[in-house]
């Protein structure tokens, strides 16, 4: 499927204009929040400036934004169902999203075929640009608990290196000794 030509038609004819600008807004909202914390978290310009480039990638600006958005720019509502084409193509945007940014944890599952998977270690620079990330995607969304959200990730643990985890979760604890008042 040609995603770039959909995504053309979309905006040329009218029928999606609407959920790809709604989208864009908020993608373009997510990267600011995500500068704005990761410079408090001491991450690097050029990092945060490409921070979820791939999101403007017709493939993966399709499949998010038709997932995220109706046709007429209005949300789905989390329960709301969708075509399966649509689940189908977000799936296939988030996987290569996860499996090509590496301030992803999912990044760092190496999957061989004999085992489950070998949890990596994440080096300390994308540790801080997912934390920025993860407090872009809050701020973005209207919320500011990073540690209220970070807790509601079941199984997070067992999916990130121990290492990893207990760096991410001591950094949420820090950022949270604020009263959940950050700088950004």
């Amino acid at each position: 499927m040609n995603y770039l030509l959909i995504l053309i038609k979309g905006i040329v004819f009218g029928t999606e204009r609407a959920c790809y600008v709604k989208y864009l807004k908020y993608v373009l909202r997510h990267k600011l929040f995500v500068y704005r914390a990761g410079r408090v978290l001491n991450v690097g310009f050029w990092q945060l400036l490409i921070h979820d480039w791939s999101k403007f990638k017709p493939f993966q600006f399709v499949g998010y934004a038709r997932y995220f958005y109706k046709p007429d720019g209005s949300d789905y509502t989390r329960d709301e169902q969708r075509s399966e084409a649509i689940t189908s193509d977000f799936n296939r945007a988030w996987n290569e999203h996860i499996h090509n940014n590496p301030h992803h944890w999912q990044y760092w599952i190496l999957t061989l075929e004999s085992t489950k998977g070998i949890l990596l270690e994440i080096p300390d620079i994308y540790v801080f640009e997912m934390l920025a990330d993860w407090i872009g995607a809050g701020r973005a969304q209207g919320r500011n608990d990073l540690r209220k959200w970070f807790e509601t990730r079941e199984g997070l643990e067992q999916r990130m290196h121990p290492t990893s985890y207990q760096f991410v979760r001591s950094l949420v604890e820090a950022l949270d000794a604020g009263n959940g008042v950050y700088l950004w």
